[in-house]
């Protein structure tokens, strides 16, 4: 655990790996911006990530490891896009990513984990990773690159 500086002069402890919020990370938070599923096995970094990305304008739902999200992405809402972890249990999130790649089409993947992704399936346009722990700016610009490619794609898929 690292601790940082709170506002009023408190402590607070940080798990490694989680998100650095800043002040740059207010924004709207009726999420305009698409529906985001957060997947990691660690629950602060899961309610960090979805804080700083609900902030962002995201609405967030969480899963815990990729069977999990799974159920998620067919029972759930829809989901716009899916920022995963890599190592996790149970179903691991390049697992997750190739289910969802595959079963899912038009639904990006945003790693963010300080291994690297398969290269098959970082050479996808619809999955590109940031390494921890990111700044929501990071996670937001690269989530935004993901959102617009994939729209993209879903626009060349309905004209065919």
């Amino acid at each position: 655990m690292t601790t940082r500086p709170q506002a009023g002069g408190e402590q607070q402890d940080q798990p490694p790996g989680v998100v650095a919020e800043g002040t740059e990370e207010s924004g709207n938070n009726d999420g305009e911006a698409g529906r985001v599923l957060v997947v990691d096995d660690i629950p602060e970094v899961r309610e960090v990530v979805g804080r700083g990305l609900t902030r962002a304008g995201y609405q967030i739902s969480v899963a815990g490891d990729g069977r999990d999200a799974l159920n998620k992405l067919s029972h759930g809402p829809h989901i716009d896009a899916v920022v995963t972890d890599i190592e996790m249990p149970v179903m691991n999130g390049a697992e997750l990513a190739a289910k969802v790649l595959d079963g899912y089409p038009g639904i990006p993947v945003l790693f963010v984990s300080s291994d690297d992704p398969p290269e098959h399936l970082h050479r996808n346009p619809l999955v590109d990773s940031v390494g921890k722990p990111p700044s929501i700016a990071e996670l937001r610009g690269r989530l935004s690159r993901l959102l617009a490619t994939a729209m993209g794609y879903r626009r060349r898929k309905s004209s065919q």
